[in-house]
């Protein structure tokens, strides 16, 4: 009767032991599903808010071609939708005695959840760009352009 006795209380603790391994395991696999759903979702927010900032340059390059030297009057806003994911761009003349250059900021939503990027285009030559100059082709003003993120 003794060695059935232990028998069963082996058997109970090797059973409990497993559980407690099923348990840890199941845990650890929602966690880790967890993070991985929250670092997908914020790199899908970086790059929505990236590619407000993208499109904002280039609208911004057309646009000094079309008018010879652009800069917005006052703030600018660009609005967009990517896979769900909502962005907001605005556009804000930042020149100064020394540079002329445009601040772009881009903020993505999605649910409550919202990444915001800020950059800066500058705007390479200090005169205007007059309408008869035959020196400048389309793609020599696109080229005056340049883009810097903010950290």
């Amino acid at each position: 009767m003794n060695k059935k006795g232990s028998t069963l209380l082996i058997a109970l603790t090797i059973l409990i032991f497993a559980f407690l391994m099923g348990s840890m395991l199941i845990f650890s696999a929602r966690s880790r599903r967890f993070e991985r759903n929250e670092f997908v979702e914020h790199m899908n927010l970086y790059y929505a808010a990236e590619s407000g900032i993208i499109k904002a340059y280039h609208r911004l390059k057309n646009n000094s071609f079309e008018r010879r030297f652009y800069f917005p009057k006052k703030t600018c806003k660009i609005k967009g939708n990517i896979n769900s994911i909502n962005y907001e761009v605005s556009l804000t003349d930042g020149r100064d005695s020394k540079s002329h250059s445009v601040l772009i900021s881009s903020t993505a939503y999605f649910g409550s959840r919202e990444i915001t990027i800020d950059a800066k285009a500058y705007f390479k030559r200090r005169e205007k760009i007059i309408e008869n100059n035959p020196y400048y082709l389309k793609r020599e003003i696109y080229e005056l352009w340049e883009l810097a993120y903010i950290k």
